[in-house]
């Protein structure tokens, strides 16, 4: 195989992977959708019912924490700190099975999105709640 050729199999290769990462991180955070001011009645049928919303702190205790940290509180507390943070006055519940879109035609209709300030405030928060208790 000339050189001419391996590079270009090579970009081609590389702009792939590139693509393929793009897409799926993007389909990945878009996954972080929650319903804005929820009735709190709506929160308590939905936390009885084996329902398919999860609350931001148990997603991040099941996924973001280790094994040895989970159960301690830290989700809980690294949301709290992150709604006192950002004004947000309900924890947001997580549809773990679906994508919530904009509604039609765009319009939010009460669907917000947890965005990359969002992540990266909640990841600090339980990065240092992993450091004071020592859980690792």
């Amino acid at each position: 195989m000339t050189t001419t050729r391996l590079r270009r199999r090579l970009l081609g290769v590389a702009a792939g992977a590139a693509a393929v990462t793009l897409v799926t991180a993007t389909t990945a955070s878009a996954h972080f959708c929650y319903v804005a001011n929820m009735s709190d009645a709506a929160r308590q049928a939905l936390a009885s019912n084996n329902s398919v919303f999860v609350e931001l702190s148990d997603v991040a205790e099941m996924f973001v924490l280790p094994p040895s940290c989970q159960g301690l509180g830290l989700g809980d507390a690294a949301v709290a700190e992150w709604m006192a943070a950002f004004g947000v006055e309900q924890e947001p519940m997580i549809h773990s099975r679906a994508v919530m879109a904009k509604g039609a035609m765009g319009k939010s209709q009460g669907i917000n999105h947890l965005s990359d300030a969002d992540f990266a405030f909640l990841d600090g928060a339980l990065t240092d709640g992993v450091m004071e208790v020592g859980c690792l």
